[in-house]
């Protein structure tokens, strides 16, 4: 079985301005100082790095799934580039249950904190949960972990940003330090 780094994408892999909600263009995106560090030590641990990411900006009309695919490239286009970090797949929900247009227009459980995103890959790639780690800018990242059974690193979102599913949180940067708290956190025994 593998062990797994799941990961937010916007606000937790590239910059997310307190004021956004989302990221709609590929030339607008500029990843987290030490991002690629992160990675890069779980790549050379041998984690996989999956991304599961809401992007119910979709779903609301304000862009399209091509432009996340277009900011997918553009991230790992990035993190290549820099120290030849990786991420093996993305999980997108597009839905939004409130705003959502026509088909997008569901409160479905692919949206964080709802696990199906997270399930279908622990199924294809055939991932151990007690060997694997989540990280977030949001509460709902949190909660899904927990909803799936996965550990997660407990960044303080009590004085976050209100979203409309919780609070999210500013990650201004990975400093060395942070990025071994949050691997010695996921690799300890349970």
């Amino acid at each position: 079985m593998n062990k797994c780094l799941f990961m937010d994408r916007d606000g937790t892999i590239n910059v997310l301005k307190e004021d956004e909600y989302h990221l709609a263009d590929p030339k607008k995106v500029t990843l987290i100082p030490g991002v690629e560090k992160l990675i890069k030590k779980f790549n050379d641990a041998g984690f996989l790095i999956i991304v599961i990411s809401n992007q119910g900006g979709v779903g609301k009309g304000y862009y399209t799934e091509q432009d996340v695919y277009d900011i997918q490239a553009v991230i790992s286009e990035k993190l290549k580039a820099l120290n030849g970090a990786y991420i093996n797949d993305w999980a997108y929900c597009f839905h939004h249950f409130a705003k959502g247009i026509g088909k997008y227009k569901i409160d479905c459980n692919c949206r964080k904190p709802g696990t199906e995103n997270v399930e279908k890959m622990v199924k294809k790639y055939d991932i151990d949960k007690s060997k694997s780690f989540f990280i977030g800018d949001n509460i709902t990242d949190a909660k899904c972990a927990e909803n799936a059974g996965i550990r997660y690193y407990p960044f303080d979102y009590s004085g976050g940003i209100k979203t409309e599913r919780g609070q999210r949180i500013m990650i201004r940067s990975y400093t060395d330090e942070l990025i071994d708290k949050i691997f010695n956190l996921a690799t300890q025994e349970n």
